[in-house]
């Protein structure tokens, strides 16, 4: 067999793993995650017969050898964080905003002529808003 099928085999029985583990109980991440599911996967042939039964006895067979994969009832409080410490750093306090037209001359000094376009086009939009229609 080659190494292209064996992963096709794996890939669709790591699919119907994922709903069969739900169902057993098992947290499906948990299992498909595993080491222990990737080997066990490669040997499940999904066209075998009992293929249905191999893969409930696999998945049963590894959340037994590893009880942490047991999936977790719905409705479990989440773990309160701790409140937070410390003081509030914003920044220094800020100064009165400038108008456009200030911007628009810092961002000339600065030579960042995105900016100024940007600012030129709100200077325009508010004006032309403020016209009677």
């Amino acid at each position: 067999m080659s190494e292209r099928d064996t992963q096709l085999r794996t890939a669709t029985a790591s699919q119907h793993a994922g709903t069969a583990a739900g169902q057993a109980g098992v947290n499906p991440a948990a299992l498909l995650g595993s080491t222990a599911w990737q080997q066990a996967a490669a040997g499940l042939d999904p066209a075998a017969p009992d293929y249905a039964q191999r893969l409930a006895w696999t998945i049963q067979t590894i959340a037994a050898q590893n009880p942490w994969m047991a999936a977790q009832p719905a409705g479990l409080p989440q773990p309160q964080l701790p409140a937070r410490s410390g003081g509030h750093f914003g920044g220094a306090p800020t100064a009165a905003a400038m108008s456009l037209d200030e911007q628009i001359t810092e961002a000339q000094k600065a030579g960042n002529w995105r900016k100024v376009i940007s600012l030129q086009n709100q200077k325009l939009t508010a004006a032309h808003q403020q016209q009677p229609q």
